[in-house]
């Protein structure tokens, strides 16, 4: 993983319980509102570039079949 030269911090949230905790937070604060996270950091989570292509693919088929 990529960090930060200065105080070794990973560029990207590590795949762990903790990080989950934290976006179940961020999910939790949004889930009554038009806000819609994706991506690696609105998922809070590293993503391979597909994996990202691939989220954003199917939530933007997903909000076009609800139109």
């Amino acid at each position: 993983c990529m960090c930060s030269k200065a105080d070794d911090e990973p560029y990207y949230p590590i795949n762990n319980p903790e990080n989950e905790r934290i976006y179940q937070g961020y999910a939790d604060a949004v889930k009554d509102s038009r806000l819609h996270l994706c991506g690696r950091l609105g998922l809070y989570r590293y993503l391979d570039m597909d994996d990202c292509i691939e989220s954003a693919l199917k939530m933007a088929d997903e909000w076009c079949t609800r139109l």
